[in-house]
């Protein structure tokens, strides 16, 4: 299979998203993006969001 990637530079001064951009790589060369912010002081839990690009 295919896949394509998103030039980093579409993804720069995005509105309403400050995160800087962290990724981790799978073992097939795919890089997917996550938010590593810590926890919120009125979260009652951690919560993560993952993207594939």
């Amino acid at each position: 299979m295919e896949f394509k990637r998103t030039p980093d530079e579409r993804f720069q001064d995005l509105p309403d998203w400050p995160y800087e951009p962290r990724y981790t790589e799978t073992s097939d060369g795919l890089r997917i993006h996550y938010v590593d912010e810590g926890c919120s002081p009125t979260a009652s839990r951690p919560g993560a969001t993952c993207t594939a690009r």
